[in-house]
């Protein structure tokens, strides 16, 4: 099964809805000029959901299995860049595929640290409007 089928899957047993893939964004995420994060992120419309959008990737767990992460487009999450922000920090410590530790979580709030995805911001309003 290709990575895109394997997150839609996540997405419907994690949220119930279906979803169709609309681009990828690459996220590097720094503290104090560290990266604490990096990779892909796929972005997908949902389907019969009252968030327009979801945020998916995956990473290799410390034993080697692989972790499907699905984060809503719901407010504060606005940009693939939240979605990661987000879920580091609701979790201690990742391991990502690059293998190294992720730093702790509250540490990677301030928005200041990274750009913020106005590509992606317009995508979600554009999806708002056309589904009104």
């Amino acid at each position: 099964m290709r990575k895109i089928a394997k997150l839609q899957k996540a997405i419907k047993e994690q949220h119930g809805c279906d979803s169709e893939h609309l681009l990828t964004r690459h996220v590097r995420e720094t503290f104090q000029d560290k990266v604490v994060w990096e990779g892909d992120v796929e972005i997908f419309q949902l389907e019969n959901h009252q968030a327009i959008v979801a945020y998916a990737w995956s990473y290799k767990t410390g034993s080697g299995n692989t972790r499907y992460v699905t984060v809503l487009g719901i407010p504060p999450v606005y940009t693939a860049v939240d979605a990661v922000r987000t879920y580091v920090e609701h979790s201690r410590t990742l391991t990502p595929q690059s293998g190294k530790k992720i730093a702790r979580a509250g540490k990677l709030l301030d928005r200041s640290e990274s750009d913020i995805d106005t590509q992606t911001a317009d995508m979600i309003e554009w999806y708002r409007g056309r589904r009104d």
